[in-house]
């Protein structure tokens, strides 16, 4: 079961950073800061990275599944 181990923690890392670049974005003052060293195209390119990790993990869990189901009804 280590890939599926794998693959929910990559989801919660992933869900992690969703929500660390969103709560960044959000709370992005209107004014432009000089001081301020994060863009927003880093934080967008943050959120596809997130959205893609996301993403390859639950493939993993999926690919996983139907693995399993095609072993069950092979030894069945």
């Amino acid at each position: 079961m280590a890939p599926v181990n794998a693959a929910v923690q990559g989801l919660v890392a992933a869900e992690r950073s969703l929500e660390k670049t969103a709560d960044r974005i959000a709370r992005r003052s209107p004014s432009v800061n000089p001081e301020d060293t994060v863009s927003l195209s880093d934080d967008a390119v943050g959120l596809i990275a997130a959205r893609d990790a996301y993403e390859m993990n639950l493939q993993v869990l999926k690919t996983t599944d139907a693995i399993n189901k095609k072993l069950v009804d092979f030894l069945a």
